[in-house]
């Protein structure tokens, strides 16, 4: 994940990680994407549990 990350021109994107899992916390994940998504408009990631907090977070 991290060699595709840094080599891909994330120039004007904005991420949005998500994770469906409840067994951790979503945590500081955004940050540590940060640095292997350069030039993004935004960085952002949540847990969800439905399909619909997705849809709505999206």
């Amino acid at each position: 994940m991290q060699s595709f990350c840094k080599r891909y021109d994330w120039t004007g994107k904005k991420v949005l990680a998500f994770a469906t899992s409840g067994g951790c916390p979503i945590g500081k994940t955004a940050e540590k994407f940060k640095p292997f998504v350069q030039r993004t408009e935004a960085v952002d990631a949540v847990l969800v549990k439905n399909m619909d907090e997705l849809k709505a977070w999206v």
